[in-house]
């Protein structure tokens, strides 16, 4: 048996570490693991309709096409997205 939950940091209590522990009882190979991920801030990717993906999909071929591209390396991509997402 596999189970997945997934709370908010909120949602973490003492109520829920005990149904947890009335899950796995009587288990002697239950495993647990734990896993905290950010949530990513609103607006991080941006809402647009199928339209307007398409064209910007299509605008970006034609840049490619026309060799109107920007190269860069994994450290500089790195700082671009801390500064992209206000990150220290």
């Amino acid at each position: 048996m596999e189970t997945v939950i997934k709370i908010h940091s909120s949602e973490l209590t003492g109520k829920l570490l005990e149904n947890i522990q009335k899950l796995i009882k009587g288990k002697k190979n239950a495993e647990i693991v734990i896993s905290i991920n950010d949530i990513p801030k609103k607006n991080y990717l941006r809402k647009e309709t199928r339209e307007e993906y398409f064209a910007r999909l299509n605008e970006s071929i034609n840049q490619l096409e026309k060799a109107n591209v920007i190269t860069f390396t994994a450290e500089s991509f790195d700082e671009f997205s801390r500064i992209t997402l206000n990150e220290p």
